[in-house]
């Protein structure tokens, strides 16, 4: 078991969606969109790169180093899956961890059979509907004074 499996184990029972790590300062947990500290002594540079680089794939270390930033994804069967980001910052390396449950874990739950689906019309181009969420979504990725809020929303498509 890698050492910074502890910290994904907490997040999972602590029902949080992303761990922050950082060089010189404790562990977080966003839990319900608000960061919480974990009681664990600030991480030095060496120990957090240790760290990271247990779970990080050859290839991706050298891209972390040879740019400064780098995603993948790391898993801990039956208890869930992590979108990696590792970066630089002021005083040294720095990761955030976003769960994103198993399909086997106990809070991840599956559409059943039975569940009713709308199909996907025939031409997407042709469904109001359609044209009405590119449209939306046009307008706010293009709009260049949109500023990231501090909460976490989901896009969804309505067909």
């Amino acid at each position: 078991m890698a050492k910074i499996d502890a910290f994904f184990n907490l997040m999972f029972e602590q029902k949080a969606s992303d761990l922050h790590l950082s060089a010189a300062n404790s562990p977080m947990l966003r839990i319900n969109g608000e960061l919480h500290r974990v009681d664990y002594p600030p991480l030095d540079n060496d120990t957090l790169k240790a760290m990271l680089y247990e779970i990080a794939p050859d290839y991706k270390i050298k891209q972390y180093e040879e740019t400064g930033d780098v995603d993948f994804g790391y898993e801990i069967p039956n208890v869930s899956r992590f979108r990696a980001n590792f970066f630089n910052q002021k005083y040294g390396c720095a990761a955030v961890f976003r769960q994103i449950p198993s399909k086997d874990s106990p809070g991840c739950t599956r559409a059943s059979s039975s569940s009713r689906v709308r199909p996907a019309p025939a031409s997407p181009r042709r469904s109001p509907q359609s044209l009405i969420t590119r449209t939306r979504i046009g307008a706010i990725t293009s709009s260049p004074s949109r500023t990231r809020s501090s909460s976490c929303t989901k896009a969804r498509t309505v067909w």
